[in-house]
């Protein structure tokens, strides 16, 4: 555990050295920076998937694979194939999916967080680190899904919808993210929020024509019914993400800006939360099957450049710093808590290296 105590007293000494001698400083690169390490140069021990991945790796660079009968979508295995032609370590597909995946958080934390290092906090406490350690294709898709709503936020649409068709490739639960552009004109208000309760309400005690439509739209997952993606003990990680969410919600209805503050964008807020509301609901859906939880991911991530930027807009000093401290401690407590108690989730701790 000792790695990530310093790893978030680095953390903390890089913000004070920022706020203090280089206040204009983007430090987007020193604060990711050790993470992608600890993914490139993992051991294969280190994250749940990692030696499956490991070995669909070997057998492509073996020649001992059938393309057309694999679960893996064909980007992922085309990927592979690329990295097999230049490199025979089986460490060097870890590596580059490691930079393909720590370019789009580094792409998307400078671009859009007004703190860069609280969001790499939040990015590590809430489960973004894990996943980039487990969940490597979906965390690829992600990364080109973060260019594609750069593309959307400029009200682009045609290459938006290319690139999520791109992200598929590696993770078919992408196209979930069609969605942002169907949700550009809603707005944050009674209305939508009544639709998002409703949705949960609806989704918590008639789930089956709900799962019924995700195993249609992805069939791949048809095998995993019955197994322990319905178990409670799964089930419990999506409480407690669904928890989390509404939270982060209940400080973005709390610290909503004003519409003309120069230091927020009201349209940014607005989207963001309604981003936040989406991930809330399909979350809830994952109660009773918690891969439709990989679909809430490509929403629920924006709460990690949401957060910053709320507390940016409190105009008192003492408050901000206040909630700045609050969820900064109780996103590190919560890390600690899943990593002593829950280690299995993500198997990430006791980390070790590559030998």
């Amino acid at each position: 555990m000792g790695l990530y105590i310093m790893l978030f007293i680095y953390l903390l000494v890089l913000y004070l050295i920022n706020i203090t001698l280089f206040p204009k400083k983007n430090c987007s690169l020193l604060a990711i920076l050790p993470f992608f390490i600890l993914s490139a140069f993992r051991d294969s021990s280190i994250g749940n998937d990692t030696m499956s991945y490991l070995a669909i790796f070997d057998r492509v660079k073996l020649s001992q694979i059938d393309f057309q009968n694999t679960n893996f979508e064909a980007g992922y295995m085309k990927l592979n194939q690329i990295v097999a032609f230049f490199f025979s370590d089986l460490q060097s597909i870890l590596i580059v999916t490691s930079i393909l995946i720590y370019l789009g958080y580094y792409f998307f934390i400078r671009k859009y967080s007004v703190s860069p290092i609280f969001s790499v906090v939040l990015f590590i406490s809430l489960g973004y680190f894990s996943n980039s350690l487990n969940i490597l294709r979906q965390q690829i898709a992600l990364s080109i899904i973060f260019v594609a709503w750069y593309y959307l936020n400029k009200s682009k649409t045609i290459l938006p919808i290319c690139l999520i068709l791109l992200a598929t490739l590696f993770h078919n639960t992408a196209l979930i993210f069609i969605l942002a552009i169907l949700l550009r004109k809603v707005k944050v208000n009674k209305l939508s929020l009544s639709v998002l309760f409703a949705t949960i309400f609806i989704g918590y005690f008639a789930y089956a024509p709900f799962l019924r439509i995700f195993i249609r739209i992805f069939p791949i997952y048809n095998s995993y019914l019955g197994s322990i993606y319905m178990s409670g003990e799964i089930r419990m990680a999506s409480v407690m993400n669904a928890v989390i969410l509404l939270l982060i919600l209940l400080l973005g209805l709390i610290f909503k800006p004003d519409k003309d503050s120069e230091e927020f964008s009201y349209q940014l807020w607005n989207t963001w939360t309604i981003y936040i509301m989406v991930s809330i609901g399909l979350t809830v859906l994952s109660f009773n099957f918690n891969l439709i939880a990989r679909a809430a991911e490509y929403f629920s991530v924006f709460s990690i450049v949401y957060i910053p930027i709320l507390f940016k807009s409190i105009k008192n000093k003492n408050l901000k710093i206040l909630m700045s401290f609050s969820v900064i401690v109780f996103a590190i407590i919560f890390f600690f808590f899943i990593q002593v108690y829950k280690p299995e989730w993500n198997v990430i701790y006791p980390y070790k290296f590559y030998r």
